[in-house]
Parts: structure tokens; C-alpha cells; sequence
């Protein structure tokens, strides 16, 4: 009868244990890795405890057979069903991939398919493919060679084939296309296009958009452009016809994934005070050297902002965003967390954070007033100052001694408020000082958050 918490994928959910000391649950997992945060908060007899369980779950396997008949035209039989349940896949797509062209088709409710092809005539192969979806996984086949009956142009049939390619936003792209004939022997001769939305692909070495076939092979290199950022792109590869042979053509993904930036945020000094400078440096590792985007800087979870209350954005040049910080007055003496984020469109969020100490600063008294009358008042006009001259803030407790003695009221000593650095009292002189012609006056206050502790030491004279 133990309480657990089960945490998965930020959702968190309370079981209570069996008498076995288990709990059973059923828990609606993602495909991939789904970490499993199990707690127990521990009695009086049990230690507590928290533990992270990594469970990866996989997309459903899927069985596809297929076989072409062929009399007057070719005709394709096909069934897709989940390999382990046998279940039908149901009016999903399925692409049929002949090296002049692609059909594209659907099951029907039974997973299946019995279609006329209307292919050229000639030797050819086909090859079929299920692109799976979020929880059923991609299946492709290849069919047995086979002969469309009609009229040739006696040139021997290609099949070209290029593979998913993923590179990140920015970096050179290298695609190969594989030429082979029906007989699977590489195609010597010809040559190959690259395009991507009817847009001629050119190869960054030679500036051609006709790339030549050598042993099979045709490869051309271009850099992926900015606004193809984290997308999926298709690029299609078209073998030319020629004397020899004939055309073929084929599509294949190109992902185009944001760039991943490591970085460094480090400060100089690591200890500082109020009103003093602070260095927040934010270093940039790629493969590529970094000139754009910008780092913003956090402190304890506080963006940094300008005097206008406008979010600070340093630009990163040379791999390096740095910015010069004044500590603000009022500031605590503790520990402080620096946070700094990277953003360009090109990029992941990169984030790192490390800390820095403020000390307490340095206070002093400036007394603008101090007078004694005898059989009257002490007067004392004064602003606490810290070590910039800036008057110390929040409310300090003061108390004044004379002649070494802690003013007192009622035989309990007296402390007075300064403000945000200020303070003006008038108080009744003690009799006992009354007929003394000076005294020695000090002002006192302790440490307090940001501040050091002070002290004020004067003779004054007592005036009648």
C-alpha cells in the first residue's frame, strides 16, 4: 500500500503498490526513448527513492508481398498487413517505382491491391515501397525482372538509385547517384541531373548541371540552402536518355537539420561587488566558424536588459558574444547564476550556465550636520555611502555612541532607520553630558546584505 509516482513524458501519476510490493500499469508510450521516472517518497521505516527507467519502443513491423503478372499488361498483386497481428493495413499509399516513372496507389480495406500498370514496353523491374508512418515501419521490395509486351527502341533499360541523404543547414551536400542496367551491371556512360522543384541542381566544383556517369556512379556537391532549414527535402535524379540507353528517374529525401552549436558562458571576475564591472563571455564551438545570430545573457533567471527595459542582444563575431556588466546597486552578496542562450535561425537553442560571487562592498558616513546645544538636542544630519559614492539602499539600523556609550531611552539603547541612505535625528541630550564642554560622537552601523558594516568617529564641540 505504498504510494509510487510515476512520471513519463511530464505527465506524473500515483499508484499505490500491491501486497507483492508492485504496481502494474499500462502507460501510452512514444515511439523511441521514453524515460520512466519512478519515485517513492520513503516512511518511517523505508528509505526514499527515485529512479529512471529507459524503455524504447519500436514501430510496429510490416510484411509486404507482392508479385507482377503479366499477359496483354502488367498487373500487380500486393498485401500489406502488420507483420505480428496479420491485420490489414488499410488504404494507406503505396509507390510504385518504375525507372520512368512512379504510380502512385492505395489499398483497399482488405491491405491489398490487384492493379493494371500502365508502364512502358521493354525488360524493367519495379521497385515498391511503404513509407510506414507514425507507428507502422517503412517496408520496400523489389520485383523479379519481367518484360511489358509492345514495341522497343532496342536501347537497354536503367534503373538509377540514390540514397536519403542528411546533412545540416549550411554544410556542403554530396549525393550519389547509382546507375545500373537491368541486368545489374554498372552503366559506364551518359549522364545524370540533380534538381529540386524543377530547379537545376549545379555541382559547386565544375558549375555543370549534367553530371557524367563514371563506372556507374554519378556525383555532384552543393551547399543546402539557408531556407531549407530543418526541413525534409526531395531531390530527383533523372539518368538521360542516349544512344544506348534509356532514361531513368528517381526521387530520394535530403534532411536538412538545424546546426548543433556547443557553448561556454564564463565571466572575469568570478567575484565582484555593487557598481563594480563584470564580464559575461559567451564562447561558440562549431565545425564552422560562427559570425551570426545573437546570445542573450541571464542572471538568476532575469534576462539582462538595457536602461530602456530592452532585452541586451550580443551579436556573436568570431565564435564569441561578450558583454560588459555593471553590477546594479542593491545587489546581495551571494552567489549568482549566469545563464547564456544562443539563438540563429540556423541553430538549436544552445544554452550553458555558470556562476559568479558578489562580495560586500565597502560603506562609509558623510555627515552633513552634527551640533550639540547643552540642555537640548543632539542633531546629526548624515547619508551611508558605499565605496562609488552611491547611497547605500533598503533600510540600514544606526546607532550612536557618545563618549562611547550606546545612546539610550528608558535605559534600553536607541538604533535609528536610515533610509535608502539617509537619515536626520534630533534627539534629547542625557543630562549626564550636559555640563561637559565636548563630546566624542560615533555612528555605527552593521553589515547588512551587500554592505559592510561602518563606523563614524568626530568630537563636537557642546554649545550653550
Amino acid at each position: 500500500n505504498a504510494i509510487v509516482s510515476v512520471k513519463i513524458n511530464n505527465k506524473e501519476t500515483k499508484y499505490r503498490t500491491d501486497k507483492n510490493g508492485q504496481v502494474q500499469m499500462s502507460p501510452g508510450l512514444n515511439v523511441g526513448t521514453n524515460n520512466i521516472q519512478v519515485s517513492y517518497n520513503g516512511s518511517d521505516k523505508y528509505q526514499n527513492f527515485t529512479t529512471v527507467v529507459p524503455i524504447n519502443i519500436t514501430k510496429r513491423p510490416t510484411n509486404m508481398s507482392s508479385h507482377i503478372t503479366v499477359s496483354g499488361r502488367a498487373v500487380l498483386n500486393l498485401t500489406l498487413t502488420d507483420l505480428i497481428t496479420k491485420q490489414p493495413l488499410k488504404n494507406v499509399d503505396v509507390s510504385v517505382i518504375h525507372p520512368q516513372k512512379t504510380l502512385q496507389l492505395k489499398t483497399d480495406n482488405n491491405g491489398r491491391i490487384n492493379q493494371p500498370l500502365d508502364l512502358p514496353a521493354g525488360k524493367t523491374r519495379l521497385i515498391i515501397k511503404y513509407a510506414g508512418n507514425s507507428t507502422q515501419q517503412a517496408v520496400n521490395s523489389t520485383t523479379a525482372t519481367f518484360t511489358v509486351p509492345g514495341k522497343t527502341n532496342n536501347k537497354n533499360n536503367t534503373i538509377i538509385t540514390v540514397n536519403d541523404t542528411k546533412v545540416a543547414v549550411g554544410d556542403v551536400v554530396t549525393i550519389k547517384a547509382v546507375v545500373r542496367d537491368l541486368d545489374n551491371n554498372m552503366v559506364k556512360s551518359g549522364y545524370v541531373t540533380f534538381k529540386y522543384n524543377d530547379t537545376y541542381l549545379k555541382d559547386d566544383t565544375t558549375g555543370s548541371t549534367n553530371i557524367q556517369v563514371k563506372n556507374g556512379v554519378a556525383t555532384i556537391s552543393f551547399k543546402s540552402l539557408n531556407h531549407w532549414r530543418n526541413s525534409n527535402i526531395k531531390i530527383q535524379a533523372d539518368y538521360l536518355e542516349n544512344a544506348n540507353y534509356n532514361p531513368s528517374t528517381t526521387k530520394a529525401n535530403l534532411a536538412v537539420t538545424l546546426r548543433t552549436a556547443i557553448i561556454t558562458v564564463s565571466t572575469n571576475p568570478l567575484t565582484s561587488k555593487m557598481d563594480e564591472k563584470i564580464t559575461f563571455t559567451a564562447t561558440l564551438k562549431d565545425t564552422i566558424t560562427i559570425n551570426d545570430g545573437v546570445v542573450i545573457f541571464k542572471v538568476n533567471g532575469l534576462t539582462v536588459k538595457d536602461k530602456d527595459n530592452n532585452t541586451v542582444m550580443v551579436e556573436v563575431k568570431n565564435n564569441r558574444a561578450t558583454l560588459v556588466f555593471t553590477i546594479p546597486d542593491g545587489w546581495s552578496a551571494r552567489s549568482f547564476k549566469l545563464t547564456a542562450v544562443y539563438s540563429h535561425r540556423n541553430y538549436k537553442r544552445a544554452e550553458n550556465k555558470t556562476y559568479f560571487n558578489l562580495t560586500k562592498t565597502e560603506t562609509h558616513f558623510n555627515i552633513t550636520g552634527i551640533s550639540v546645544k547643552r540642555n537640548a538636542n543632539l542633531t546629526i544630519k548624515a547619508n551611508l555611502l558605499d565605496k562609488h559614492n552611491h547611497n547605500v539602499l533598503g533600510v540600514n539600523t544606526m546607532a550612536v555612541k557618545i563618549n562611547g556609550q550606546t545612546l539610550q531611552e528608558n535605559s534600553k539603547s536607541v538604533f535609528f532607520n536610515m533610509v535608502n541612505g539617509s537619515i536626520t535625528i534630533s534627539v534629547r541630550l542625557p543630562d549626564k553630558y550636559k555640563n561637559l564642554s565636548s563630546l566624542n560622537i560615533m555612528l555605527v552601523t552593521g553589515d547588512r546584505v551587500a554592505y559592510l558594516g561602518s563606523r563614524y568617529n568626530t568630537t563636537v564641540k557642546v554649545n550653550d
